[in-house]
């Protein structure tokens, strides 16, 4: 209680201790242009107003940020908006000038600036992260403003931050999420100490001016910027906007410099830490233990709070400090903790990173606010491990605790030149399983539930915090709740168990619940639903369309969901499964029964294989998790009046709803297997019959002996082979499909896409009969199997480009990826089409006829031929001499 009065009061003395300023009017800074705003234009309205001027001026040498800023106001919720005038500054370096605030009412102008007293709050908008600073806001709230006003302000703020006193860094976004008639970008800068410029996403490049003198000058001038489009789920390390970043540090190297000393522990503080860290890892024996000693205890035993007001906001407290008041920020904990980790021999150093941008990071945009966290970094038995000392409650040894994906960094060293590449990825898994012990329709007994969840890994760390910061009845009363959205008579049978082992880092937790009302009558038919919300949210995504950003994923993710159903008697489901798969994630479903049909057991896995999904990639990624989402969902249903013990006829005598069109979907998948069959049956008939009559002379008569196959031949007889087997197994795959096998039978299933897939399947199948045909041909070195394979070749072109443009123009999804990589897959078939018909080693290797008779040579036959026509001749002159 003590030592929190303490820290209470030094925050009361340190907030006491920055004084603001008292007058904030002055004039518009010499240095400065004059910018006119441009004529009002309604096609600029967005949100009620229009932003005519956007004006910003830097002045490195001054260390002055001047902007101006016009609005049309068109509507009373943009007057509500932006006549509340609110800008932020930093006391402790800066000063704040406010040098106009007018109103435009036609040709009258009406200067406000005069008659308003602005008022002084306290910004800390990092409070909820237990970051204290010292930024003040200062706000006009202007009275008197109406629609169809313009509102005119510009203000300077003034100073630098002492720690880079010198250095130049700024940032400018030439897109807003507001179109902006006109937008002015200008610095100032000694051309000497002239900064570096870089460019984002095709920004315009600036006007150079006064290159000659002691001031350089650039500009951007830009009429009409467009808004940028945010869409939901952006990756916080995609920016699209048209940007440049300018800053004069010319490498990671110089800037690593700069702050080296103030990362450096002195000798004592380094003495003092040492005999700390000693003493906390006195009963650990390996060096492992100590490292995970003294990394918990940091992450634990002292608390995450910071004031960061002026140069502590880069500048981090001294770690003898840290440590006796137990308290700290980022880079306070982390500089605590490279201190004790370098008293056991540990070589360790801090590392900026940017929670953020991560591996966005570009080695030559290099300025210090690219940073927002501080983590460790340590060599351990020649490898590199990190630490990040702000996340309580881990588990595992520190080389197994898991650290958060932050792709890069800036190791605050010596013999630093640039920034370092974070290769780690966190392990984890939650599993869910929900056993239902289902009641019978209308029985008094309720139905049962419980739930097991085991989180392990990094998903063990992030639900730790809530497990041990809250009481186990707090804990059951969130939880009861979160099942309640889903059934809403459920109730908790006791309290929750949970199991932590911090050192494999997993957790267990254990729920029982009684439903009442599980089933619903809804016209006359009782229907029992189950869902997880959980995977349900996971799997949720937004339909927007044209997307031009790329999304963010979760990764890495391994989500299992397990739902056990035990029902009164057999239900007679059928087990199904399914899976959908690509580069970035992946969803199996295995739905499986026992115990006569009475158990019934679904298992759902889902995971991320990376971090964000390509833009152009997103409607294929909308369209399979939409049938993912519709696996999720759970639906039991019989007629009312319908036991369990006689499910398949109810007291009328008819067949129950559900059985009955269980039978038609068999009946419909037994239909399709027989036409299937029958069809491949008379197709193979009748190409045997007519590739038996097919067998055309040989292309080139060729010399002894006949060439075997070899060559190119031979790799295309090796694809020939593998293609056969991939065209069998695509006849009976439907993951690929626009609907799955079972869904081509479902009555939600349109006509049109079930015929065309049934189409499609009937071609593969046909194709493959062909396709076989024609191996045996090559196999044999048929002269038929020139002109078979041919035939083949086209219609594997043509058939299979037409499918895609008819389930594509069905299922009304465009997927470029599909038709480049038909494109391709045309391309290599067109060759091999040309290899066939110009090759020599085809024509002289495919040349055996159908009775296997002898191919002569070119002056064999030709002897032949004259020996037969000799032949012919006698038989003529002999018949002629006996008439």
């Amino acid at each position: 209680m003590l030592r929190l009065r303490l820290i209470c009061l030094s925050f009361l003395l340190f907030c006491g201790s920055l004084k603001a300023q008292t007058n904030y009017q002055s004039a518009r800074p010499n240095w400065t242009i004059k910018q006119a705003f441009p004529t009002e234009n309604s096609e600029w309205q967005m949100d009620g107003f229009q932003w005519l001027l956007y004006d910003r001026q830097i002045n490195f040498s001054t260390e002055e940020d001047y902007y101006h800023y016009v609005f049309k106001l068109e509507t009373p919720e943009a007057v509500s908006t932006l006549s509340n005038i609110e800008v932020s500054y930093d006391p402790s370096y800066e000063q704040l000038f406010f040098h106009k605030i007018v109103v435009h009412r036609g040709k009258e102008v009406i200067s406000v600036l005069d008659q308003q007293i602005p008022k002084e709050i306290r910004k800390e908008s990092s409070r909820d992260r237990l970051l204290y600073d010292s930024t003040l806001a200062v706000i006009f709230n202007l009275n008197d403003v109406r629609p169809g006003d313009i509102l005119e302000y510009s203000f300077t703020r003034k100073g630098i931050n002492p720690l880079f006193k010198g250095h130049y860094f700024a940032i400018e976004y030439f897109e807003k999420p507001s179109l902006i008639g006109l937008s002015l970008f200008r610095i100032l800068a000694p051309t000497q100490k002239m900064p570096q410029y870089y460019l984002a996403n095709d920004a315009p490049s600036p006007k150079i001016i006064g290159t000659g003198g002691d001031v350089t000058e650039m500009r951007w001038v830009i009429e009409e910027s467009k808004p940028y489009e945010y869409y939901q789920n952006e990756p916080t390390w995609y920016d699209g906007r048209r940007s440049v970043v300018i800053s004069n540090y010319r490498s990671w190297e110089k800037l690593n410099q700069k702050l080296l000393p103030w990362y450096t522990i002195p000798l004592n503080d380094e003495e003092y830490l040492r005999s700390v860290a000693l003493e906390l890892t006195s009963g650990d024996e390996s060096i492992a233990a100590k490292i995970t000693r003294l990394s918990r205890f940091v992450q634990d035993d002292v608390r995450y709070l910071g004031f960061e007001n002026g140069i502590n906001a880069f500048k981090p407290h001294s770690s003898v400090e840290v440590y006796e008041s137990r308290y700290g920020d980022c880079k306070d904990k982390s500089l605590l903790l490279v201190g004790l980790l370098k008293g056991i021999g540990v070589d360790a150093a801090p590392m900026l990173v940017n929670t953020n941008l991560r591996a966005s990071l570009k080695e030559e945009e290099v300025s210090p606010f690219f940073f927002n966290h501080c983590v460790v970094v340590l060599a351990y038995e020649g490898d590199t491990a990190f630490v990040d000392p702000t996340i309580s409650n881990m588990g595992n040894q520190f080389l197994e605790m898991s650290f958060p994906t932050y792709g890069k960094g800036l190791i605050i060293a010596k013999g630093t030149k640039k920034l370092f590449t974070i290769k780690q990825v966190n392990e984890g898994k939650i599993e869910i399983s929900e056993e239902f012990t289902v009641s019978e329709t209308g029985a008094s007994e309720p139905t049962k539930l419980e739930v097991t969840t085991s989180f392990e890994g990094i998903e063990a760390d992030n639900i730790r915090s809530y497990f041990t910061g809250n009481s186990i009845d707090v804990i059951t009363k969130d939880y009861e709740k979160y099942y309640a959205f889903t059934y809403p008579h459920i109730k908790s049978t006791g309290l929750l168990e949970i199991e932590d082992d911090r050192e494999a880092n997993i957790i267990k937790v254990k729920e029982g619940y009684e439903i009442d009302s599980l089933w619903v009558l809804d016209k006359d038919t009782w229907r029992a639903s189950f869902v997880n919300t959980q995977l349900r949210g996971i799997l949720s995504y937004s339909d927007d369309k044209n997307r031009s950003a790329p999304l963010y994923l979760a990764y890495p993710q391994r989500f299992i969901y397990n739902r056990i159903l035990i029902l009164p008697s057999s239900w007679g489901l059928k087990p199904n499964t399914d899976l959908i798969e690509a580069d970035e994630y992946r969803f199996s479903y295995n739905e499986k029964a026992f115990d006569n049909d009475r158990k019934v057991v679904v298992r759902m896995v889902y995971e991320t294989k990376t971090n964000e999904l390509a833009a152009e990639d997103y409607d294929r990624f909308v369209r399979d998790h939409d049938k993912m989402l519709a696996q999720v969902s759970y639906e039991l249903s019989k007629p009312k009046g319908l036991n369990f013990s006689s499910f398949s006829v109810n007291e009328d005598g008819g067949v129950n709803e559900n059985t009955t069109v269980e039978i038609k979907h068999g009946l419909f998948q037994v239909i399709y297997i027989l036409i299937m069959i029958a069809i491949a049956f008379i197709f193979n008939l009748l190409l045997s019959k007519r590739l038996a009559k097919f067998d055309p002379a040989p292309d080139s008569w060729v010399q002894k002996p006949r060439k075997a196959l070899g060559g190119w031949l031979l790799l295309f007889t090796i694809l020939q082979v593998l293609g056969v087997l991939s065209i069998f197994a695509q006849i009976f795959t439907f993951s690929q499909e626009a609907v799955s096998f079972i869904g081509l039978f479902s009555e939600n299933t349109s006509g049109a896409l079930a015929l065309s897939v049934f189409g499609k399947k009937l071609y593969q199948l046909l194709l493959f009969i062909y396709s076989l045909h024609a191996l045996i041909l090559l196999f044999k070195r048929r002269s038929s199997a020139i002109k078979v394979l041919k035939i083949q070749l086209l219609i594997t072109v043509i058939m299979t480009g037409l499918f895609h443009l008819i389930l594509q123009f069905i299922t009304s999804s465009w997927e470029t990826s599909i038709w480049f990589i038909y494109t391709i897959q045309a391309l290599l078939l067109g060759i091999w089409y040309f290899y066939l018909i110009n090759s020599e080693r085809v024509a002289e290797t495919l040349v055996i006829r159908r009775d296997g008779g002898v191919i002569f040579t070119r002056e064999e036959q030709m002897l032949i031929d004259q020996a037969a026509a000799s032949d012919e001749t006698k038989t003529k002159d002999s018949t002629n001499n006996e008439n």
